[in-house]
């Protein structure tokens, strides 16, 4: 391309010239610069265009050459490629070739065979001299979208894998879309919690910010709520509170408490009524001379609401106990008659908000200790677990039948002798058994927390030889029943430790008890644990007075058994494409598979694997990424 020329400038002012002729010259050469600025435009644009042209050249000259070069390297890459699939050598024109002899053509790198000798010049592509070698693939017929492959010695057609999988042994089984681990010794198992031994505790709340006594757990399984009534000893009077518990967390939240007594409410116990869904609490009313009194609650979301309350025994009383009795629907109390000293029952009928009582009975003539009422469902029967004063502090339980609005009682038993205090009592639903704790004082312990374990016949009850539950030295034992594991679950302030709280879980077996090791479930000077079992989150509630905090109402949420998940953050590989067996080969999808057998996803959704097997789109820990939503029902797997 031709450059544009740039016009002469005019001859430029001068200071000495003359100012008529510098105006005119100055002027001019203005003017013509204005005219120089379009032209060195245009010149400069017309050089960058060549510029352009000549770098275009250049790199199509490269990309020639290279591809020249390229060409030269396939060409050789085919020569050899053509020398080590036919065992051939290059023909070269000219060469003697015997009768027999193979090469390969340089023109179309197939391989022929000499037909006689010959030395020619003529390529064996186009030569009469040479027949080309021919090769027959296995047959192609219904073999669309498969690859040829061969076993070395023969060829044959493959399929493609439109989802990536893997082929290993099941540990296990496996249902199909179930997230899937890779074991150590390289078999598969389902992603899941297993189910460990040991016990373990929730953190520490608070029900009452302030110093708490006499105080009793229960139950309410058609709110599914925990209720414990308690003596506010800052406010002075009897109070409830509603729990509510979450399993996940191991917690429970409060709502706030009620009262129930406005004056010094004393030796407090509270048990549930299942068929008019009410919680029952029986206590020393200190405003009304020490009375033996119960109250109805009513449970209503995470509060509670009484009735009036009843008086069951009009002299003052202690050592109040309530239990239900499901078969004939109605309320046992007992406690301690002021005036004669022996153990009271009596059979309460609870109607709306109130109770009612029937004629007392009394199970026995004598001093009684601490009584604990428990309910046996296998039998039908009430037993009372009581200390006989009068005959040296040995522990005796009893058993009760109900019939209307009396209760009548068999022979008491003996549970053991010796200096026993602090004794509760829980009915092992599982093994059909009434299972006690008491403080030994007396045994190798020195006052361990120890278990018998009592079977009812008719109107009598045994038990078998009593078990240390530990060797601590023990004090306000307690004890529950989790159905859930078939455990028994006992707690205590271990005065060989802090007084810290402790509890230790027991399994049942005959008529004897074997426990494991304890657990510390409060770090803290622990009074008077009360145990409540909550069936619908499978844990146990252990209320305290936490003397390490002003002695406030405590709780902790307690399992007597965890579970350990066995997938870790490397161990995920995919998901089972169908439902096997255990030690069936399983096959497995892999990441860049897709699975269609999940429900409830959310297209364009992270998933992650959690503890327990299942999808969601928040992390666990480990955090496991599962994959991809691309539907409800399919998961790109990941990994």
């Amino acid at each position: 391309m031709t450059i544009p020329t740039i016009s002469t400038l005019p001859t430029a002012p001068a200071r000495t010239d003359a100012p008529a002729t510098f105006i005119t010259r100055a002027d001019a050469f203005l003017a013509a610069l204005v005219t120089m600025q379009s032209e060195l435009n245009t010149s400069i644009g017309a050089m960058n265009t060549d510029i352009g042209g000549i770098a275009a050249n250049v790199t199509a000259a490269q990309a020639a050459q290279t591809a020249a070069e390229l060409a030269e390297t396939n060409a050789e890459a085919a020569q050899a490629a053509a020398e080590a699939a036919s065992n051939a050598t290059l023909w070269v024109s000219g060469t003697s070739y015997s009768s027999g002899d193979v090469v390969y053509s340089p023109v179309d790198y197939k391989s022929y065979r000499a037909n006689t000798a010959t030395s020619g010049t003529t390529d064996p592509s186009a030569s009469a001299d040479w027949t080309k070698l021919a090769y027959a693939l296995p047959s192609q017929s219904g073999n669309a979208g498969k690859y040829l492959t061969t076993d070395g010695s023969n060829e044959s057609w493959g399929d493609i894998s439109a989802s990536p999988t893997l082929d290993a042994v099941a540990s296990g089984a496996l249902s199909n879309g179930d997230k899937v681990i890779i074991n150590s010794d390289g078999t598969v198992s389902v992603a899941a919690e297993v189910p460990s031994t040991t016990p373990v505790a929730g953190d520490k709340e608070v029900f009452n910010s302030g110093n708490i006594y006499d105080f009793f757990a229960t139950y309410d399984s058609a709110n599914e709520k925990v209720v414990i009534a308690f003596r506010d000893v800052s406010a002075g009077s009897g109070k409830a509170i509603v729990g509510s518990v979450d399993s996940a967390t191991r917690s429970i939240t409060f709502g706030s408490s009620v009262q129930f007594d406005s004056g010094s409410a004393s030796n407090t116990q509270a048990d549930y009524d299942s068929a008019n869904e009410k919680i029952v609490i029986v206590y020393t009313d200190g405003n009304n001379s020490s009375y033996a009194t119960a109250i109805v609650g009513t449970v209503s979301g995470t509060s509670i609401s009484f009735g009036s309350s009843t008086v069951f025994n009009s002299v003052s009383s202690t050592n109040n106990s309530v239990a239900f009795d499901v078969a004939s629907g109605k309320v046992v109390v007992s406690c301690k008659d002021g005036a004669t000293v022996d153990g009271l029952a009596k059979v309460g009928t609870v109607s709306g908000t109130g109770i009612s009582f029937g004629t007392g009975v009394f199970y026995r003539v004598g001093s009684v200790g601490d009584q604990r009422i428990v309910y046996d469902s296998t039998n039908e029967k009430i037993v009372i677990v009581f200390i006989d004063n009068a005959a040296s502090d040995p522990l005796h339980a009893i058993v009760g039948t109900v019939s209307g609005t009396s209760i009548s009682f068999g022979t008491s038993a003996v549970i053991t002798s010796g200096s026993m205090a602090n004794n509760d009592a829980t009915f092992d639903s599982g093994n059909g058994k009434i299972v006690v704790v008491y403080r030994d004082s007396t045994g190798a312990g020195g006052g361990a927390p120890t278990v018998a374990v009592g079977t009812v016949s008719g109107t009598s009850i045994s038990f078998g030889t009593p078990v240390a539950a530990s060797s601590a030295n023990s004090a306000s034992t307690s004890i529950t029943y989790d159905a859930s594991r078939g455990k028994i679950v006992v707690a205590y302030r271990d005065q060989s430790n802090s007084n810290y709280g402790t509890a230790v879980v027991g399994t049942v077996s005959g008529t004897s008890i074997s426990f494991i090791t304890p657990l510390v479930f409060a770090s803290t000077n622990s009074g008077f644990p009360k145990l409540a079992y909550d069936s619908v989150n499978e844990e146990v509630v252990i209320a305290f007075r936490d003397g390490g905090n002003s002695n406030y109402g405590t709780t902790v949420v307690f399992s007597a058994s965890s579970f350990e998940t066995n997938l870790t953050s490397e161990n995920y590989i995919g998901i089972s494409s169908a439902a096997y067996s255990d030690s069936e080969t399983a096959t497995i999808q892999i990441i860049g598979s897709v699975d269609d057998a999940q429900s409830g996803l959310t297209a364009g959704q992270s998933y992650y694997v959690q503890t327990d097997g299942t999808l969601s789109e928040t992390p666990a820990d480990p955090s496991v990424f599962a994959g991809t939503a691309v539907s409800a029902t399919k998961l790109i797997v990941k990994g």
